[in-house]
């Protein structure tokens, strides 16, 4: 696992893993919309920290990376 995959906490992760779109814009844009209709403020500051990140790291480690929702 590369180490700036590391800085994603597992909850980002999965919201990612979710939501994920075929590019890391659109999937910002995606996580921007679905943040917009949730209620619980928790999730909302997650999706938030998630974008974030994302538009930090490039569409290479985008692609390559694995977004996978993680099983409990």
């Amino acid at each position: 696992m590369n180490a700036k995959m590391l800085q994603f906490t597992v909850e980002e992760t999965n919201l990612i893993g979710i939501y994920r779109m075929p590019s890391r814009l659109e999937t910002i844009l995606e996580l921007e919309r679905m943040r917009n209709r949730l209620c619980d403020p928790i999730v909302q500051q997650v999706a938030k920290q998630a974008m974030v990140k994302l538009a930090e790291i490039s569409d290479e480690d985008f692609d390559t990376w694995d977004w996978s929702v993680a099983g409990e």
